[in-house]
């Protein structure tokens, strides 16, 4: 009888390692307000001071657009955030090792159930662009890293404007 309860606890334990790591749709964040008079260079000093509070690298930095990277055990993901006087906008650059690619078929996630608004507008869009291979799907963590980021830059840059 011990046998069957350690067999069925480490097949329960198999399952859930699994299906955290299915890919699921990826979703960049919501845009980010801009605090009003919050300058360019408050802006672009708040973004890479929060990549770097997470542990994402800058590589690239141009005029309204800096682009981090994050890399740890044999992955790395890249993100563009765009940035204007209005708004943020964090965006999936590219990646390696974390199951990127595009589902034709939605998938069901836990992390997305499908009463969920996003979830409806998702199935929207993949009609829309059924043709083009559907729609983006990554490793679960990527949603997760870049709304903790995306929630931190809502933090620093009102933050930003007290000092």
């Amino acid at each position: 009888m011990l046998n069957k309860a350690l067999l069925f606890v480490a097949l329960m334990f198999v399952f859930n390692v699994y299906a955290a790591s299915r890919p699921v749709p990826l979703i960049d964040p919501a845009p980010i307000a801009i605090p009003a008079g919050a300058s360019a260079a408050t802006i672009e000093k708040t973004i890479i001071e929060a990549g770097l509070r997470h542990g994402w690298e800058m590589v690239d930095r141009k005029p309204g657009i800096v682009s981090l990277r994050y890399a740890a055990r044999g992955f790395w993901v890249t993100i563009s955030v765009m940035y204007d006087d209005r708004n943020v906008t964090i965006k999936y650059a590219g990646s390696d090792n974390l199951q990127y690619g595009m589902e034709s078929t939605l998938p069901v996630s836990k992390d997305i159930p499908s009463t969920h608004p996003l979830y409806k507008r998702m199935a929207q869009d993949q009609v829309q662009e059924g043709d083009k291979g559907g729609i983006p799907v990554i490793h679960p963590n990527y949603n997760r890293w870049v709304n903790t980021l995306s929630r931190d830059m809502v933090y620093a840059l009102k933050l930003s404007l007290i000092k």
